[in-house]
């Protein structure tokens, strides 16, 4: 049976910044795709015109 990807974290917010770093935390989607979800991949994208993403951590809970 192929893999079912799960729905996107929900409610992502900033939960403190400085002037070089910011902690973020999400909510589990609401359907996992059958699988439980074990981590998230987080990404950053430089912002412009850029379509390039480059990941920034794995994490095994809810906040970064």
């Amino acid at each position: 049976m192929a893999a079912i990807l799960p729905t996107s974290p929900l409610s992502i917010i900033k939960l403190a910044a400085t002037s070089n770093s910011v902690t973020v935390g999400w909510a589990a989607p609401s359907d996992n795709g059958g699988t439980p979800i074990t981590g998230y991949s987080v990404y950053y994208n430089g912002g412009g015109s850029s379509t390039t993403f480059t990941e920034v951590a794995t994490v095994s809970g809810n906040t970064l």
